[in-house]
């Protein structure tokens, strides 16, 4: 039996509507690689999660940048401590500049180890149980995307995980569906 990729049993969670649990973690328990990416942002840092899931370890480091709007990195990395890859969601309830307002949205993602197996769609479905969690809102993509993001998006659509955003929505293309 072929062994299904990230992205395989990332999907069957989304449909599963399986619960991710974050647990707070100490600036101090974060692993070199997250420490390397998060970089000169840690001191901005106010709270540290982590999530397993799949043998990976997601970490998420959230800040207020602004009054209005609250950043989270995600960095995810193998059991080796490895980094995988990197996002960045966005949430702003006052400025329309850069994505959707009042709504959670991945204003950067980036697979460093092992592109074109799933980690980006599992990396999705983390910062959605996230945005779920903290926001009670799923997650959108933003307006523009690379290619590789909107054939992910697509593959989510086709297996009934995300939808097209209507167009009332300015700079978001795409959104996961409410469970």
């Amino acid at each position: 039996m072929k062994e299904k990729t990230a992205a395989g049993r990332a999907r069957e969670r989304f449909q599963e509507k399986e619960e991710i649990v974050f647990d707070e973690v100490s600036h101090e328990a974060l692993p070199q690689a997250v420490l390397e990416k998060v970089g000169v942002s840690l001191p901005n840092i106010e709270r540290t999660f982590r999530a397993r899931l799949g043998g990976i370890e997601y970490y998420v480091c959230e800040y207020k940048p602004f009054a209005t709007s609250r950043k989270a990195f995600f960095i995810d990395c193998d059991v080796q401590g490895k980094r995988i890859g990197f996002a960045i969601l966005d949430y702003d309830t006052d400025n329309p500049t850069f994505g959707p307002t009042g709504l959670p949205y991945t204003n950067y993602t980036s697979t460093e180890s092992g592109p074109g197996q799933g980690h980006g769609t599992a990396r999705l479905y983390v910062m959605n149980a996230y945005a779920m969690k903290t926001f009670g809102l799923t997650m959108h993509s933003g307006s523009r995307l690379e290619p590789a993001a909107e054939a992910m998006w697509q593959g989510l659509i086709r297996d009934g995980i995300a939808e097209p955003v209507p167009s009332d929505i300015l700079k978001s293309k795409y959104r996961i569906k409410k469970p």
